[in-house]
């Protein structure tokens, strides 16, 4: 059995060096609980917004793995309504006593009254509520989780205990919810295969052992798996590394008519050690259409970048297919180009990245029509012009602590034949509170009531999540969370809505559909509903912590 000491900080994401050394595979040989949450890592919302999967990474090894749980989001958002009207409202399923009636001020202070200790976020107007009221199903993963990702109604999870990817195919959460959760029909059903002690089997644990095909060289998957970077149409996905110079490239068994394993295909070696996260450029096909003769250039082969924590690069590789029409294919990444971060290459550990093509989206929204005094080519040239626009990339350092801003693709004339669309010029940054995590492009709805494009950015050292205006990187807000914040995810929205600020939808009882933001505190297993409804109706609560999933603590704190 290997055994392997593992940072805090490298998982993580804070700066601090606590430092474990344990076995990765089987803990103490306990199972683990499938209806609380341990050091949770990744959460995903379901399309519809009725499905919140929480993936929790067992990072000191109390158990015999990590978990994926599913939770009935819906009822999570009825009871957060619930505890804006009333906190102490008895009808919830408060983990510990409520607070009592009328003691929830509308800025709950930051010290305990009548004492000098900083006064947990949980406490007053949030209390936690217990996770086993909401979970619906869970499975048990391989420890040391770093994050879950939903596409195209199948589930993604790189662990670094079992070197795998983890994926599990679920319904679709338009479903009967009444079902019950063991039916493979429900909505939080976690399809892996036939389960045993709530363990998926081995085919749903992708990378881990190499196909047999003669005459074809075939891979297993690098230790410490860590980001994940998927494809503009989900069929590829490259997972990074933590320990290793490599970048692994799987095919998602996404891109057929029917769903099929995820295979890996490629690992790429001599790139950056230290790999965080990783993003396509978003490549516009009108930035091409209408082009005859190479007039206006040729489209490249799908890019994407990937980010280290050991050095201030960004490294472009690109995706080369494989056309032969060989069984198997075979795919390739190539490394082609580095780009110091910011410039200066004196600073390291670039956490996470983000891409945002909103300034795109909101061009072509003003192209006109063919007509009388316009031509398909005048439409085609328009469109070419909007689809050169440069994308923006958003990078989180956390040495020096930075949140920057680069143009991706440089902004041409329509017809130019030089058009580069993986071009990465850097423009701004800000100083931003240490020990970033995770960043993540999203909308408020704002004091209009209209969806509107921020920067979300996590610091896993100071407890905050602060909201960004996307254009200038200031600091809108800053939310004061639970201990250790390292994932977030929100309510299920459209980009394209967001990016030309339209009304936020609302259900018919004028509540909105799109409001909260899910923070999963890693250092005290909870997860947190942030309020992002700052409409004049409904802005009350915005930028508040209003309702808490699971108690507070380590696994001994909770009773386990």
């Amino acid at each position: 059995m290997m055994c392997r000491r593992s940072s805090l900080a490298a998982l993580a994401g804070g700066a601090g060096t606590l430092l474990l050394s344990a076995c990765l595979t089987t803990g103490d040989g306990r199972p683990p609980p499938l209806n609380e949450f341990l050091y949770p890592v990744g959460l995903a919302v379901s399309p519809h917004g009725n499905v919140l999967w929480v993936a929790n990474s067992d990072f000191d090894l109390a158990f015999n793995g990590g978990t994926v749980l599913s939770l009935d989001l819906a009822a999570v958002r009825a009871d957060a309504e619930k505890i804006r009207a009333n906190p102490a409202d008895p009808s919830l399923p408060l983990a510990q006593a409520p607070v009592a009636a009328g003691e929830c001020p509308a800025d709950p202070p930051d010290l305990i009254p009548e004492s000098s200790v900083r006064q947990p976020s949980t406490q007053t107007c949030a209390p936690p509520m217990r996770t086993s009221a909401y979970v619906k199903d869970g499975i048990v993963i391989g420890a040391f989780a770093t994050r879950i990702d939903y596409r195209d109604g199948r589930l993604f999870v790189p662990t670094r205990g079992d070197t795998s990817l983890l994926w599990a195919d679920v319904p679709s959460d338009e479903g009967d919810r009444t079902l019950e959760p063991a039916n493979a029909l429900s909505p939080y059903y976690i399809g892996c295969g036939t389960r045993t002690d709530a363990h998926c089997d081995g085919d749903h644990h992708a990378g881990t052992v190499a196909p047999v095909i003669p005459n074809v060289t075939t891979y297993t998957m690098p230790a410490e798996p860590f980001g994940l970077g998927f494809s503009s149409d989900n069929s590829l996905v490259l997972v990074t590394h933590q320990t290793s110079s490599a970048v692994s490239l799987f095919r998602t068994g996404l891109d057929g008519a029917t769903k099929s394993a995820p295979s890996l295909d490629y690992v790429l070696t001599g790139i950056p050690s230290g790999g965080t996260d990783a993003v396509e450029v978003p490549h516009d096909a009108d930035a091409y259409a209408g082009c005859t003769d190479g007039r206006c250039g040729v489209a490249p082969p799908r890019t994407f970048l990937t980010s280290s924590r050991i050095t201030a690069s960004i490294v472009r590789l690109r995706y080369l297919p494989d056309d032969s029409g060989a069984t198997p294919m075979r795919p390739t990444l190539s490394g082609e180009t580095s780009t110091v971060v910011g410039g200066s290459p004196s600073g390291y550990d670039i956490r996470a990245v983000a891409i945002d093509t909103s300034e795109r989206l909101v061009c072509k929204l003003h192209v006109l029509p063919v007509g009388a005094s316009r031509s398909a080519d005048d439409v085609a040239r328009d469109l070419r012009r909007c689809a050169r626009l440069p994308a923006r990339l958003y990078v989180a350092s956390r040495t020096p602590s930075t949140l920057l801003l680069a143009h991706i693709g440089k902004n041409v004339e329509p017809d130019d034949p030089a058009y580069d669309p993986d071009a990465l010029t850097f423009v701004k940054a800000v100083p931003v509170p240490s020990g970033l995590s995770r960043l993540a492009v999203a909308p408020i709805v704002d004091r209009l009531g209209l969806l509107s494009l921020k920067v979300f950015a996590l610091s896993f050292d100071l407890n905050t999540l602060q909201i960004h205006d996307s254009d200038s990187l200031a600091q809108e807000t800053s939310i004061r969370v639970e201990k250790g914040p390292f994932a977030i995810a929100f309510d299920p929205f459209s980009y394209a809505d967001a990016a030309t600020k339209r009304i936020a939808p609302r259900d018919v009882d004028g509540r909105a559909r799109y409001r909260f933001a899910y923070v999963a505190s890693f250092s005290k297993s909870t997860v947190q509903l942030i309020d992002l409804d700052a409409s004049s109706d409904r802005g009350a609560t915005y930028g508040n912590i209003i309702f808490t999933l699971g108690k507070p603590g380590t696994p001994a704190d909770k009773g386990l």
